[in-house]
């Protein structure tokens, strides 16, 4: 589920294929040329994002031009709530309706976001965070075959709960390595049970090998991250299920 923190930005359209962002709160602008998109350096921060972003637009098929924006956002920086991706998404909206006719899917949206930190991040970014902030609201997310959303008609006030985030004063940047690690310990268990991922085996699968993978990979780690997601993916069916019987205390 997304919040009501956002980040938005007031932006025209140029003709010199420049895009200018200034965001709010600092000092230095960021500005990538559409046409030198590749020279670019990876993992500098926002420029290198934009960049990615335009990267993969081409790629897609998609339009690109220049832009001046001023950007502003409430989402708290590198505190693992998501501000990169949403950031990227208002990007990714600017350049769809400039000089896409506001046709770009939500889901290319999140591939373009998703390459940008894949390629020019060098991080092992998925696609949930990005679509979230592209979607809004609660959704019902899947990933097993390509990227299928659904709108789930839920608020937490309906439970008379209010969603609070808490900053702490303490960030994620420099944990990038341990993050990018999670799909691929993910993966490797997947191996052990004859899949590329999780979600084409099953837990009674993994619970059957358990002894064997855990000798052969040597690492509990990983199998608790395995055991872990299959643990999630149900608790997400529940919550989902108890939500359309209108059974909130369930939920809780």
């Amino acid at each position: 589920a997304s919040i009501n923190l956002d980040t938005i930005c007031a932006a025209a359209p140029t003709d010199d294929g420049i895009i200018t962002i200034i965001s709010e709160g600092y000092k230095k602008a960021i500005v990538v040329d559409t046409a030198k998109v590749e020279q670019v350096p990876t993992c500098q921060g926002s420029v290198s994002l934009v960049a990615g972003i335009v990267k993969a637009a081409k790629e897609f098929g998609f339009k690109v031009g220049g832009f001046n924006a001023y950007a502003s956002t409430k989402v708290i920086r590198a505190a693992g709530v998501s501000s990169s991706a949403s950031f990227e998404m208002m990007v990714c909206a600017v350049l769809d309706h400039f000089f896409n006719a506001g046709k770009i899917d939500y889901a290319d949206y999140a591939r373009m976001g998703q390459y940008a930190e894949n390629v020019y991040w060098e991080k092992a970014s998925g696609l949930m965070d990005q679509m979230a902030c592209a979607v809004g609201g609660t959704i019902l997310l899947d990933f097993s075959e390509g990227v299928k959303v659904e709108k789930v008609d839920f608020a937490f006030d309906r439970l008379g709960c209010d969603l609070i985030i808490v900053n702490t004063g303490k960030g994620h940047s420099d944990l990038s390595a341990e993050y990018s690690s999670i799909p691929g310990e993910m993966r490797a268990v997947a191996k052990e049970l004859g899949a590329e991922n999780l979600c084409e085996s099953t837990e009674e699968a993994l619970l059957a090998k358990l002894p064997e993978i855990r000798k052969k990979l040597g690492n509990d780690r990983a199998l608790l991250r395995a055991l872990h997601y299959y643990e999630e993916c149900r608790r997400v069916d529940e919550a989902v299920e108890a939500l359309r019987a209108g059974e909130t205390e369930k939920m809780l």
